[in-house]
């Protein structure tokens, strides 16, 4: 794991952008799992819980919807 941290942040420093990576605890995944459906999406509303959370974490890393796709050229690379 330590591994692959570390170069998704070295691809994205090389490729000037922002990167996170996903919670990585395991309570946290834990409780995750246990939660119902209607808890994690509502209407059309993802991560619910983590939206909720402002008083915890800032409300721009909460409410933030703008994400942009790290893509790389695996397919290409394997191509025979």
């Amino acid at each position: 794991m330590q591994k692959l941290l570390h170069w998704e942040d070295r691809n994205a420093t090389a490729h000037s952008i922002k990167v996170r990576v996903p919670f990585l605890d395991h309570r946290l995944v834990e409780f995750s799992l246990a939660l119902k459906n209607d808890h994690k999406i509502m209407r059309s509303d993802t991560k619910c819980v983590l939206r909720r959370a402002k008083a915890i974490i800032p409300s721009a890393v909460a409410e933030q919807r703008d994400k942009l796709e790290f893509v790389t050229l695996e397919q290409s690379w394997f191509r025979p």
